[in-house]
């Protein structure tokens, strides 16, 4: 069998990056409008201490992923996955 006819048919579940590209563009939107507050109108989000607020030290992507349910560390192991995927069907194809 030449390594041409050695079909690689890898299934990986990738139930959290399906579902980050289905928000994609209302994140992308989002995020845009987040960075434009900060950047144009400098406006900084706060975290509330008591009586005092400090601006807040999470992320952007952070704060979409939540808003949109997305777990970030579940993103990246379906990411390592698909790499590994890939990786095992280009060592099987010979490539």
């Amino acid at each position: 069998m030449s390594k041409r006819d050695k079909g690689v048919n890898i299934h990986i579940k990738t139930s959290e990056c399906d579902k980050m590209l289905k928000v994609a563009s209302d994140s992308q939107k989002i995020g845009e409008f987040l960075e434009w507050l900060q950047n144009e109108r400098e406006i900084t989000l706060c975290e509330e201490n008591g009586d005092e607020f400090y601006p807040a030290r999470i992320p952007i992507e952070r704060l979409l992923a939540e808003y949109f349910e997305i777990d970030l560390d579940k993103v990246e192991a379906e990411r390592s996955a698909i790499l590994g995927g890939l990786r095992a069907a280009n060592t099987v194809s010979g490539n």
